[in-house]
């Protein structure tokens, strides 16, 4: 991972984290996500997709609460992976 891309998800995540904490809604951070990191979503009958900072969760049933859990969990694997390096 780049270090651009690294610092990206790393400030994505503290903000996820930070917003979760004071009880901010799954939908206002992914709308936040993509206003301050370029975080997309795609809505689809087939699965809901959230990318920010080259991580892809994805939740067939939540577009907003379980799908931001998704990305949040990939999110930490990715930058235990990069720890590891």
């Amino acid at each position: 991972m780049s270090p651009k891309s690294l610092q990206t998800l790393r400030a994505a995540v503290a903000f996820v984290d930070d917003a979760n904490e004071k009880g901010t809604s799954p939908e206002t951070v992914i709308l936040t996500m993509a206003e301050r990191f370029g975080a997309k979503r795609t809505l689809h009958p087939a699965g809901n997709t959230l990318r920010c900072g080259t991580v892809q969760g994805s939740c067939t049933w939540s577009r907003d609460g379980g799908l931001l859990h998704a990305w949040r969990r990939l999110a930490g694997v990715a930058l235990q992976r990069e720890k590891t390096r």
